[in-house]
């Protein structure tokens, strides 16, 4: 999942712009006021973008222990969300839909395998579209 977004205003913690179908599938919320965590039943990586309230080009590939996050240019953060079946995708909340609002405006949203899109294409494409760092 490849995205260019920001946060309207200083999150609260656990607000989730993006989830699966039923919660906590594939999750990715803000875990504190500054960084964005993602978890699929174990927490994963964490990025910390430079101002949460700016636009910024992200990264989340979730793959069990090969899952990786990144924010505009910097470094891939790796870790094991664990491998829940998102069954769907949840946009401004947390997957039942009735919790965890984010104040999160997504200016566009590509969902591909790294198979499929190489990680510089889509991220190239987003930072001159949103003039991301």
């Amino acid at each position: 999942m490849y995205y260019a977004g920001r946060y309207v205003s200083v999150p609260n913690v656990g607000e989730t712009p993006f989830d699966g179908n039923a919660g906590n599938d594939m999750r990715i919320y803000a875990s504190s006021t500054t960084a964005i965590e993602m978890y699929a039943g174990a927490s994963g990586p964490t990025v910390t973008p430079s101002g949460i309230t700016s636009f910024h080009t992200y990264r989340h590939l979730f793959s069990g222990a090969s899952s990786v996050a990144s924010v505009d240019a910097g470094a891939d953060a790796t870790g094991n969300p664990s491998t829940s079946n998102a069954g769907g995708l949840t946009i401004g909340a947390y997957g039942n839909g009735t919790t965890a609002f984010g104040s999160a405006e997504i200016g566009e949203l590509f969902i591909a395998t790294d198979a499929v899109a190489a990680p510089s294409s889509p991220k190239s494409y987003l930072k001159s579209r949103w003039a991301t760092p």
